[in-house]
């Protein structure tokens, strides 16, 4: 069922929701919440806008227990998903991120998730994790190869992360939670590294990967990586690297994602209704250490729409910003840059899907502009 006839028929079952209002009353478990624990991260990756983010904005927090405390009480109660790591490194604050886990599990989230470079993994933390409750870990690997993993995860190296994997492998092996807690390699793809997606696929075949998603890497403008390494400079090499990868997995029976080919997005090159494929202001909330909410994980730098440190989440939900946003997405007249430049609105054959999107800086557009 399409996602927008999803949410429509969930509002068409809640007392009180007004979609004209932008009015989303918390009752049942429909939302997808995704949780920073720190704004930290051992890694200076190339095609990462947060690295910049983070030395200029001297970020440094870990979440409170006070706020996980806030959250166990006013946010998962009606989470069905729950994705315990969006712009930053999670096992930087392993306690931090096991109060969470712990706080999940004993709300009954359905499903609970989190990505890790994986290179601050220690045979505790393994261990723990795999009685945790959660169940997908996405390893971020750029790279199956020492040259190309230090290029693009800057401050890394390969025979680190692959010690760390086979530890991990190693650990979920002995307790048996394979059906338990699946394994999946989240890579960003480019130029420099796209000709190792098929090496990457070996890689998760050799060490019982369920799943590998092979993304498209895109550019922010605070970034060190050039505008070149786009896919989009490289159709033809990254066509025969993504269908060598796809016939490796075909042969092994593994999971693998791949972005469509040139002849596919050539093919596909109509227009997009502006504004109306968005459908995240209606069941996700992203949530930093600061307490800070957006309303997807492609909002990035200081334009956060709402903020729980002062107020409950449920007031913040159905608070003024948030429900002007849910009315604009309605009548497609976005007064946010980010949601205006936005890739979703675009098909991958329109120029303007590939352009460096602005990283939002400066003063925080709580609350957004104009009236309520």
């Amino acid at each position: 069922m399409p996602l927008r006839e999803t949410i429509d028929r969930y509002l068409d079952t809640v007392q009180g929701a007004s979609p004209a209002r932008g009015f989303v009353p918390l009752q049942g478990r429909f939302l997808w919440v995704m949780l920073d624990v720190a704004e930290r991260c051992n890694l200076e990756c190339s095609h990462c806008a947060f690295v910049g983010w983070r030395n200029e904005m001297e970020a440094n927090e870990i979440i409170s227990e006070e706020m996980i405390g806030r959250i166990d009480r006013e946010v998962l109660p009606y989470t069905s998903r729950a994705t315990l790591s969006t712009f930053h490194e999670p096992l930087v604050a392993p306690s931090r991120l096991f109060m969470l886990l712990e706080a999940c599990r004993r709300r009954q989230v359905s499903f609970v998730d989190m990505t890790t470079n994986g290179l601050l993994l220690t045979e505790k933390v393994a261990r723990d994790l795999m009685v945790s409750g959660i169940n997908l870990i996405n390893f971020s690997v750029d790279g199956a190869s020492e040259q190309t993993y230090q290029h693009v995860r800057v401050g890394g190296t390969f025979a680190q992360f692959k010690e760390k994997l086979e530890l991990a492998v190693r650990i979920r092996r002995e307790m048996g939670a394979r059906e338990k807690v699946r394994f999946r390699f989240t890579c960003c793809m480019m130029r420099s590294n796209v000709h190792e997606a098929e090496d990457l696929v070996r890689l998760a075949i050799e060490n019982e990967i369920d799943w590998v998603e092979l993304r498209i890497a895109m550019k922010a403008d605070n970034v060190p990586m050039a505008t070149d390494e786009l896919l989009c400079f490289c159709p033809e090499r990254a066509d025969e690297a993504f269908a060598k990868a796809r016939a490796l997995a075909d042969r092994h029976g593994l999971r693998l994602d791949v972005p469509p080919s040139s002849e596919e997005i050539r093919a596909s090159n109509r227009p997009r209704p502006r504004y109306t494929n968005c459908m995240y202001p209606w069941y996700n909330a992203v949530i930093t250490a600061k307490g800070e909410i957006f309303s997807c994980c492609m909002w990035h730098g200081s334009d956060r729409l709402e903020e729980m440190r002062s107020q409950p989440f449920e007031k913040a939900w159905n608070g003024d910003a948030f429900r002007r946003l849910r009315r604009e997405m309605e009548t497609g007249t976005l007064s946010r840059k980010g949601c205006q430049d936005c890739a979703v609105h675009f098909n991958m054959a329109d120029p303007r899907y590939w352009k460096t999107y602005e990283f939002i800086r400066g003063e925080d557009m709580l609350g957004g502009s104009g009236p309520a």
